[in-house]
């Protein structure tokens, strides 16, 4: 899903997708509580708690068109135990006693959950593809790609983040970021759409 207008919305957002037969659910990584205390502060500071959550494709869709952003769709290219192996993983997941977990701006977001959570039921048998694109940059540097400089947003999250930010990301490392993560796991894909745009 593309960038939205707000602070947790400005990096896109990533969730699985599951159709098969009368299913269509999709398992959403990106829940969290809006009104938990402090936590625009916690955001930027990447720290806080998120779940998994599920919903209708339908309801989650449009959810995004009300919105305006844009919906883009990736078929993995799994068999068919892999699939059924990747949905009981999701159920089990999705468990009021597991669906919590700490959330981390670069290492455990909704984005990284597609690669850890695929490589978990593929047990990392994946091969992906570095986008032609690449290039060697700091997580400051792919972070302002996403924010506007002249924003409290951005002001917020370089300060919370600290100088940590400013090590230079591993390839793999740029996976914290939705549109890159799709861009990695093109070689894993049967099929891409643009749902929405």
């Amino acid at each position: 899903m593309g960038p939205g207008k707000l602070l947790n919305d400005s990096f896109g957002h990533s969730a699985f997708r599951v159709r098969t037969g009368t299913i269509d659910i999709v398992y959403n990584y990106g829940m969290f509580d809006f009104n938990a205390p402090n936590f625009y502060l916690n955001f930027a500071k990447g720290k806080l708690d998120y779940y998994l959550g599920s919903n209708t494709y339908k309801r989650f869709v449009d959810l995004y068109i009300w919105q305006n952003r844009s919906i883009k769709e990736q078929v993995l290219n799994l068999t068919k135990d892999q699939k059924r192996a990747l949905f009981s993983f999701l159920i089990n997941n999705a468990k009021p006693e597991n669906k919590i977990y700490a959330y981390d701006f670069f290492y455990d977001n909704c984005a990284t959950k597609m690669r850890d959570v695929t490589e978990a039921v593929l047990h990392s048998n994946i091969n992906y593809k570095t986008p032609k694109t690449y290039k060697a940059e700091s997580f400051r540097q792919l972070i302002n790609t996403n924010i506007h400089w002249n924003s409290w947003g951005h002001f917020g999250i370089n300060v919370a983040l600290g100088s940590v930010i400013d090590q230079k990301a591993e390839p793999r490392n740029y996976m914290f970021l939705p549109n890159t993560s799709f861009s990695f796991l093109k070689k894993q894909a049967l099929q891409i759409r643009k749902t929405f745009s």
